[in-house]
């Protein structure tokens, strides 16, 4: 693996915030999206909340590894404290900032 993979998969590993919500595709079927509100674009999807996460950890060490190519920074986590309580409502739209409008913090 090359220097930039590595750095790519280590950065990737740290602590992002993720959200998991059910949507549908555009043939009406449900799907499960995940994301990390602080990786603007990075998305994925799944069939279940385990595969959505799953498949947002290879796109996030995808996602990490262009911007380190295009010499970009990178974000940095946004740490939640222990007693933060999130809640996500049934209704959430498929859009970064207005999921980001969408979280209730408790």
């Amino acid at each position: 693996m090359s220097d930039l993979r590595d750095k790519a998969i280590t950065l990737a590993n740290r602590p992002y915030r993720v959200v998991v919500f059910l949507d549908k595709t555009t043939e009406g079927d449900s799907i499960y999206v995940a994301l990390n509100p602080e990786l603007e674009g990075c998305v994925s999807q799944g069939d279940t909340p385990e595969e959505a996460i799953g498949n947002l950890k290879m796109a996030r060490e995808d996602f990490i590894y262009f911007l380190l190519e295009d010499e970009l920074d990178v974000p940095e986590p946004q740490y939640l404290s222990s007693n933060t309580i999130l809640t996500i409502s049934e209704d959430m739209p498929s859009d970064n900032q207005s999921i980001e409008n969408k979280l209730h913090y408790a």
